[in-house]
């Protein structure tokens, strides 16, 4: 690999008096939370960050893989802030327990009707915690007549009725903690599916859709109910403004709209500004971003742009990041990627607009923030939502398939897209392909809508709509046009039969998106894994397009069309989605592309 020229690496606070302060101040031993929820299926620990925790450490400490922690934390791609709450998936035993062990350990109790999670643990005197962890797959919220559940015997009797019923309400905030698009409400003796319909502005009949499993068995006094957001009323009460403003007595106002002009025959200076951890293990995500920052600025090179790449660390402190816009040669700087934390802005934000530098937020949304000069590369939702609405058109017969447990966050995000007139379906295992069948329509696209999280169940219903198509094949009917929406969580499925996907026309909207098939992927890949012994996470494939799309329409850009040059970059020349940048000259330019990804029958894959 040809060596990309990096001047100034400065990682501030790594130096080596770290070492000697880490020998003389030892760090406190980390602990697991002790809150466990279960949603959609699968159970997590509801961990509230702690200073000096990175992913990675985080990683280590719950026997989890970072890629799992990011999965379900889409907002730990940025940052990790003291106090900001993670659901972290619990790892399943690496050994199941023998019969003989589990009699020795457990007393097993068999649900009877109108039993409740409250109720039981109330009649054994065990911890609601402790019952949900000895219990994998456990939705204490969710129980059926006939459900086994362990208690263990040596924990019987240690819960009083008033921990336990602390503990049930400490349950619901927890996952209020976790959610933004819902509120959850415990619903108390009286309360009825009409009272608390009045009582959150919400339609019966949502109300019933939304809570469709917690309700099968009717409404119990201590069960958990889910409250779309929208309709829980705002708190009155004004809360205290926490924005960090570095200089309180000099508001900054942007005045500059233009991004200056660059001699393409000069050498582009670009900072890096990125939160490394001030402990000698960096946090491993930037430094992902950052190698594959290099190799984009190599190829860049390779093809005749001369690019010198300063290397900062921020931590969280917008007087650091001060100190660095102040520093030696950085008035020298022609393109600035970062800061990530949104407090660290400003100063930058000054530099730009006295400068006509542009500076890209590369991993964050920065929604207090708006500056003319500023591009921020994450797509915001109501982009989502619109690339979305294209599927799910008034002309097309929309079919919403329910099923065990939902996915809470798709089935929110979903809800208020779909056009009237839209069909429901409750799928029960060994459905008659019948029932799928006449809700079809013979002139329309149909478009299957799939609620489930767990991958079985979405196996068995695309199986049982491929079943439909194969049934008319055979009866020498011809087949109406099919296609299903999913989610990007579908991508990491592993079990399923992917020849599914193909058949059903599955698409899924999402914001990072690499394919791995792709040439030049592959090629990425072979690179990335050859300089730096690790394969590609998300972030080296965005620190590669961040790098090589911005440095390259710099470049090439003349003085002020800086966003038209991003615009019309070739999208064969970068390794995820498309960007495509808006805002009005005199604000802030957000991507709003997200990735429509098109499994298409003849076996390829379209990106939109």
């Amino acid at each position: 690999m040809k060596k990309i020229a990096i001047i100034g690496f400065l990682l501030l606070g790594l130096a080596g008096g770290m070492q000697a302060q880490a020998q003389l101040f030892k760090q406190p031993e980390k602990e697991k939370s002790t809150s466990i929820v279960t949603i959609a299926g699968e159970q997590f620990y509801v961990h509230s960050v702690r200073q000096g925790e990175t992913v990675y450490s985080l990683s280590k400490l719950y026997d989890v893989t970072e890629e799992a922690i990011v999965r379900n934390n889409p907002q730990a791609v940025a940052v990790l802030s003291i106090g900001q709450v993670l659901k972290i998936p619990v790892a399943q035993p690496k050994k199941e327990l023998k019969p003989r062990q589990v009699n020795r350990l457990f007393t097993i109790h068999t649900v009877n009707k109108g039993e409740t999670a409250s109720s039981i643990s109330r009649f054994y005197g065990i911890a609601i915690p402790t019952m949900v962890e000895d219990n994998p797959g456990l939705d204490p919220n969710i129980l059926s007549i006939g459900q086994q559940i362990r208690i263990r015997k040596e924990s019987m009797g240690e819960a009083t009725d008033s921990e336990i019923q602390q503990q049930w309400t400490d349950y619901k905030e927890a996952l209020n903690s976790l959610s933004d698009n819902f509120e959850h409400h415990m619903v108390e003796r009286g309360e009825t599916i009409y009272s608390l319909s009045r009582q959150y502005d919400i339609s019966e009949e949502d109300l019933r859709r939304y809570n469709a499993t917690v309700l099968e068995n009717g409404l119990k006094a201590g069960t958990i109910i889910k409250i779309p957001a929208r309709h829980v009323p705002e708190t009155v009460a004004e809360q205290p403004d926490t924005t960090v403003r570095p200089d309180e007595h000099d508001t900054f106002v942007p005045q500059n709209t233009q991004v200056k002009a660059i001699n393409p025959s000069h050498t582009l200076n670009v900072a890096m500004l990125l939160p490394f951890q001030n402990n000698a293990r960096q946090d491993k995500g930037f430094v992902e971003f950052y190698q594959g920052a290099l190799l984009a600025l190599e190829d860049l090179k390779t093809s005749g742009t001369s690019v010198q790449l300063t290397l900062y660390s921020t931590g969280r402190s917008a007087d650091e990041t001060r100190q660095i816009v102040r520093s030696d040669g950085f008035d020298r700087t022609d393109l600035i990627i970062g800061p990530v934390y949104e407090e660290c802005l400003e100063p930058v934000l000054r530099f730009a607009d006295g400068h006509g530098v542009p500076v890209v937020s590369p991993l964050a949304d920065m929604p207090r923030t708006n500056a003319p000069l500023l591009y921020q590369v994450a797509p915001p939702d109501r982009a989502k939502a619109d690339k979305i609405r294209k599927i799910l058109a008034p002309e097309k017969n929309i079919i919403v398939v329910r099923g065990g447990t939902a996915d809470t966050e798709f089935e929110q995000e979903i809800i208020p897209l779909l056009p009237s007139g839209y069909k429901q379906l409750s799928y029960t295992r060994g459905m008659p392909t019948s029932t799928i069948e006449n809700i079809l329509s013979g002139d329309k696209e149909n478009v299957f809508v799939l609620l489930p999280a767990n991958e079985n169940t979405v196996e068995e219903i695309l199986a049982r709509i491929s079943s439909v198509q194969n049934n008319l094949i055979a009866r020498s009917i011809k087949n109406p046009a099919i296609q299903v929406l999913g989610t990007s969580q579908w991508s990491r499925f592993r079990n399923i039969d992917k020849t599914l996907y193909f058949k059903l026309n599955l698409a899924y909207v999402t914001s990072y998106h690499a394919d791995r098939s792709d040439p030049r992927v592959m090629s990425f890949d072979k690179r990335y894994i050859a300089a730096f012994g690790a394969i590609p996470t998300l972030y080296a494939y965005r620190g590669y397009d961040v790098a090589k799309l911005f440095a390259r329409a710099m470049t090439r850009a003349g003085a002020g069309s800086l966003t038209d040059e991003l615009n019309h970059t070739d999208p064969a020349l970068l390794l995820q989605t498309p960007y495509c940048f808006q805002g009005a000259a005199t604000e802030k330019k957000v991507n709003t592309e997200w990735a429509l990804v098109q499994y298409k029958n003849d076996f390829t894959i379209e990106v939109r």
